[in-house]
């Protein structure tokens, strides 16, 4: 998880939590800070384990990343727990000399990035306190969890709190799927959305079944990515990445051609005697059984 870059009020001048003078005393140059007061550091997993608050709104959750980047490189504000609602008041872009600590600095970056003010709250309740709000998504950090830019991250008991401010993965951008990924636990709904694609496109295991949209890639939902890639050309590995999402895509393209096609040929009326035809299963052609073959929609008149 080294490519996920996170951003804090850490501790103060003098590396305690108490006291501390207003502005940040430790940061030494005017580029992305990593050893002030509030700064940023490389992702790492607490002894306590994190939550995940994810911004529903993903503009949100940009304006809540921007936020914390403009703190953490903002030489006014410092740290110290016994002044930590110096910030609320002029916010991350502070022109006097003000104090923070780690959760009221998150309280600061919410209210810059949303113009609202969630209220107080200390790393002991800021998850049951964002989550009364709407506006989060909740989830348990578990190893190798994808994390996006403004994240909000708080022990699993009164601890610490950061926000990520960078990382490689996108929320614009769909993860790569592979057998023991599970949406419960990297959060959003992907792998749901690849099942549904892949069950919309008929492909299913290897034994013929459809898939089960449970969200959860298990040797089922493996074979069908497996499967689609052999039929359509791709490297068969049964991980769905960035070529596959595509092919995909495209497959469900054209898959939405076909049924316009047949909702355009229902008005038409193909009469062999008194049987009248239609393209019911919408698959973009005209079955005429009785004759046992099967003429390509594009062959009839008015259609294109």
């Amino acid at each position: 998880m080294s490519n996920v870059i996170i951003g804090s009020a850490r501790s103060d001048e003098n590396y305690k939590y108490n006291n501390g003078k207003p502005g940040d005393q430790r940061q030494s140059n005017s580029g992305d800070d990593y050893s002030g007061e509030v700064s940023m550091q490389t992702f790492y997993v607490h002894k306590k384990g994190w939550v995940v608050l994810r911004p529903k709104n993903v503009a949100v959750a940009d304006k809540i990343a921007d936020a914390m980047y403009i703190a953490c490189n903002n030489a006014n504000i410092g740290y110290s727990q016994s002044d930590r609602y110096g910030i609320i008041k002029p916010g991350v872009k502070s022109l006097s000399r003000v104090n923070c600590d780690c959760s009221s600095l998150v309280r600061a970056c919410i209210m810059y990035a949303t113009g609202k003010d969630v209220g107080d709250f200390t790393t002991s309740d800021e998850a049951s306190t964002l989550m009364a709000t709407g506006m989060f998504d909740k989830y348990t950090y578990t190893d190798g969890m994808i994390l996006y830019p403004g994240d909000i991250l708080v022990t699993k008991t009164k601890g610490h709190t950061v926000i990520v401010v960078f990382s490689s993965a996108s929320r614009n951008t769909k993860p790569v799927i592979y057998k023991g990924y599970k949406d419960s636990q990297q959060g959003g709904s992907f792998c749901k959305e690849l099942q549904e694609d892949l069950n919309k496109l008929k492909v299913t295991d290897n034994n013929g079944k459809a898939l089960a949209e449970d969200g959860s890639c298990g040797g089922k939902t493996e074979e069908a990515i497996k499967k689609f890639q052999k039929n359509v050309g791709l490297d068969v590995d049964g991980r769905c990445g960035p070529m596959t999402w595509a092919a995909i895509d495209k497959a469900l393209s054209e898959l939405d051609s076909r049924y316009k096609k047949g909702i355009m040929l229902q008005s038409i009326n193909i009469i062999e005697g008194t049987i009248v035809y239609y393209d019911k299963d919408y698959d973009g052609y005209m079955h005429l059984k009785d004759y046992n073959i099967c003429i390509p929609c594009d062959m009839f008149r008015g259609v294109s």
